[in-house]
């Protein structure tokens, strides 16, 4: 059984992490990572500092508790360890869509199927394979990873900087990653994301409500309205953007022209959006330099068109989430 573990968890690091022409020594050297987290999980009780942060282990087992019998997640044993990790992200994933045009680089991995991302455990190496696609003419992203799900294969293990996130932020991390191994659509990569961003915030708003009170509960909602506008925001110039990428009548170079007008105008927008916001530091963003690739990420987690058939689904099932994995199930499997 232990052989056939290792067996699987390489073919794991296969789809998790797909092998590239450019990292000649790529699974080797994610595979050792990978192989880490894998054997040096730890169960709560046995990690260092256990006693410090045992309030904090007190509730994610009332987080695995609630996510299994209201959101009716598959909890199984995940989240019963932690991995001791010096980094504040577990990997950095690079996304890599064309300049003029919303068409993402996309990956093939064995049992997951097709997704738009690949995954580092290495800082450096993702800026190598950055600069690889940035040379091949891409607009590139890379972003912090602060886990992962390896949909049931093996139990999701906890990573030592998780224990500095608040309640909500711990909440939204796990109910996002358990409804992945869930429910997984293969060479669906943009449904899976969206379906765990649209469980996230319902289950996490669901659980301040069962256990906290009106004030945190009530800031919690002013930071989500906050994200909602941030999302639509960016929603909208991405359809700005594309209008431009699809205009036959204009020529590349004016297309670029008007691409560097439209994001010019989204700094602004953010800088406006600044003043009003309260909760969500939207510094960052006004920092950073938007690309396409920026906005094949968000797709792929905020689709309003999923969003809303998601929604549409949670409320013809009177809000039970039993009757909602079926709906999925029979839709979809």
């Amino acid at each position: 059984m232990k052989f056939l573990k290792i067996i699987i968890s390489f073919l794991l690091l296969i789809f998790l992490n797909h092998c590239i022409v450019t990292e000649p020594f790529y699974l080797i050297t994610e595979g050792k990572e990978q192989f880490y987290i894998l054997f040096n999980r730890q169960p709560f009780k046995d990690y260092t500092f256990y006693d410090k942060y045992k309030e904090k282990f007190q509730e994610i087992e009332r987080i695995k508790e609630f996510s299994k019998n209201f959101l009716k997640l598959n909890v199984k044993d995940h989240y019963s360890s932690i991995v001791e990790i010096n980094r504040n992200s577990v990997s950095y994933i690079v996304i890599a869509s064309d300049k003029l045009s919303f068409n993402a680089k996309s990956y093939w991995f064995p049992f997951v199927g097709r997704i738009y991302y690949i995954g580092f455990f290495d800082i450096d190496r993702a800026k190598r394979y950055a600069d690889y696609l940035k040379n091949q003419d891409y607009d590139v992203k890379i972003s912090g990873v602060q886990g992962y799900s390896m949909l049931g294969w093996f139990s999701d293990p906890l990573f030592s900087y998780h224990l500095s996130y608040s309640e909500e932020e711990l909440a939204r991390y796990m109910i996002h990653e358990l409804t992945h191994s869930t429910f997984w659509l293969k060479d669906n990569n943009k449904f899976n994301e969206n379906l765990a961003s649209f469980v996230e915030l319902e289950g996490t708003t669901l659980y301040l409500q069962k256990y906290y009170d009106e004030p945190k509960i009530k800031i919690f909602r002013k930071k989500i309205s906050e994200e909602e506008q941030l999302e639509k925001l960016l929603y909208i110039y991405k359809l700005k953007l594309k209008e431009v990428y699809e205009d036959q009548t204009l020529s590349i170079e004016e297309k670029f022209n008007k691409k560097r007008e439209i994001l010019f105008s989204l700094k602004n927008e953010l800088l406006n959006l600044k003043k009003s916001f309260s909760y969500y530091d939207i510094n960052h963003l006004i920092k950073k330099e938007f690309n396409n690739a920026d906005f094949v990420l968000m797709n792929l987690y905020i689709d309003p068109e999923i969003q809303s058939q998601l929604r549409k689904v949670l409320l013809e099932c009177n809000q039970k989430f039993d009757c909602f994995w079926q709906v999925l199930n029979s839709k979809f499997k």
